[in-house]
């Protein structure tokens, strides 16, 4: 897309709009695979009155709205990023229509899942969603109906805004971890700009690490701040996930905080006003992102958004996923760790968490090195990223995509890996996925993770 000429000075003044005054498409785009082109921001007309609704895209996970995935009468778009920022795109206010907007990376019809999908937001019908952008690159937008809704015509607005920067960095000293707190945006582009910064928006998990983050953050500067946190039932209505993959069981709900309300609240963030207590919320209300970044000793490489080595069948993740290649959930599985790495006994507390993966089987594994200068190589569905002198830590069953090595009454990963001195190990996920789907394989694998032992 052409941007005639948008300049870095452009973006620093806040949201960038550029109105389009061409009349209304006519009836193209009706094809992912022949989308209409996006040329430029501020309004787009779209007509859906003689639209047809199309095999694509009406599975997503993230435009499942009272257990209706699909877009219906759907048209397609294609933009391409004038710069980096965070894009806003609604139909609030330029269309009477119950719409359903979803955004997918690349061209052509989708092959992964979308990056953001919105149904009402508090439109009473219309869509409106924010996603982060990155300049130079394409992506593919489906507009359609809730089902059974009725088709009407109108105008999509699109507005790019910087993402958020960091207003401040403060060390945690009881735990020696770090926090950025970044400016104002919506939940995706603060959790985009976490990532930038080589972590994600923050995880809690004890009454000590809330307290603390309430008394650090909530009134910074003193000006009361809600936090964004990296916690999110996105993808399952109910089912809360942290995005840097960690389990925990501490929440901090109260009264209707996690209530869902006007059944378009997934993201959640803490409330200074009622001392840091959390609530969720929609994805574009503007708070204060908590970056939480990453312990030093653990380094995930080999990753399947494309920056390592090619996945097997083009099942390459999004880019900026710190996971494997896509897998047939949809998925991109992912392999974090938790704890302390020592080759003390007693100061091992380190847990490897592999998550994203289908309930089947999952061997966790140890190696020495970094497959292939930490590229990996084509194995299976997936890369094989951990190499050198491999030790087979535990094979564990998947629930809820979820397990975790080592579990109660298992050996400490110092032990059953024999790391008897400081020094790096590396660590991967190779796990069962026996669904038809890409390669001829049964299985797949989760990035890698490099650990420093100290």
């Amino acid at each position: 897309m052409s941007a005639h000429g948008v300049s870095a000075a452009a973006l620093a003044c806040g949201v960038l709009t550029l109105g389009l005054s061409t009349p209304a498409f006519a009836q193209v785009g009706d094809d992912c695979a022949a989308p209409i082109a996006i040329v430029g921001l501020g309004r787009v007309p779209f007509d859906l009155t003689t639209a047809t609704t199309g095999a694509q895209g009406q599975s997503e996970p993230l435009c499942n709205d009272f257990n209706l995935p699909g877009l219906t009468n759907d048209t397609w778009y294609t933009w391409t990023a004038p710069a980096t920022g965070r894009l806003s795109i609604t139909n609030c206010g330029y269309a009477i229509i119950d719409s359903k907007i979803a955004v997918y990376e690349g061209t052509g019809c989708p092959t992964a899942s979308a990056l953001v999908c919105n149904d009402n937001d508090f439109c009473s019908g219309p869509s409106r969603l924010e996603f982060p952008c990155v300049a130079g690159r394409t992506y593919t937008l489906q507009l359609g109906l809730h089902p059974g809704a009725l088709p009407a015509s109108g105008y999509l607005m699109m507005q790019l805004a910087p993402l958020p920067v960091v207003v401040a960095t403060v060390t945690n000293p009881a735990t020696g971890v770090q926090y950025s707190l970044l400016s104002q945006s919506g939940w995706h582009a603060a959790e985009a700009a976490a990532r930038s910064l080589g972590g994600h928006l923050a995880t809690i998990g004890d009454a000590a690490e809330q307290a603390w983050v309430h008394q650090t953050f909530s009134s910074y500067a003193n000006q009361q701040r809600n936090l964004w946190l990296g916690y999110s039932d996105e993808l399952l209505e109910g089912s809360f996930v942290w995005t840097s993959g960690e389990l925990g069981g501490y929440t901090n709900f109260t009264g209707a905080g996690a209530d869902n309300y006007g059944g378009v609240e997934n993201w959640v963030h803490t409330v200074a006003a009622q001392g840091g207590a959390w609530n969720d919320n929609t994805s574009t209300t503007n708070n204060w992102g908590l970056v939480e970044l990453p312990n030093p000793a653990y380094a995930a490489f080999c990753l399947g958004d494309g920056s390592a080595a090619a996945c097997p069948c083009g099942n390459q993740a999004p880019t900026g996923t710190t996971g494997g290649c896509m897998n047939s959930l949809n998925s991109s599985a992912r392999l974090s760790a938790q704890g302390t790495a020592s080759v003390s006994l007693v100061a091992d507390t380190l847990r490897l968490v592999g998550t994203g993966m289908p309930n089947a089987p999952a061997l966790y594994f140890q190696g020495t090195t970094q497959q292939s200068a930490g590229v990996g190589v084509a194995f299976g569905d997936g890369l094989r990223c951990a190499g050198g002198t491999i030790v087979r830590l535990a094979t564990k069953a998947n629930a809820a995509g979820v397990s975790f090595y080592p579990g109660a009454g298992e050996q400490p990963v110092s032990v059953r890996g024999l790391v008897l001195a400081p020094g790096t190990r590396t660590y991967q996920v190779w796990y069962r996925n026996s669904a038809a789907f890409c390669t001829a394989a049964t299985f797949n694998l989760t990035n890698g993770l490099q650990v420093l032992w100290q």
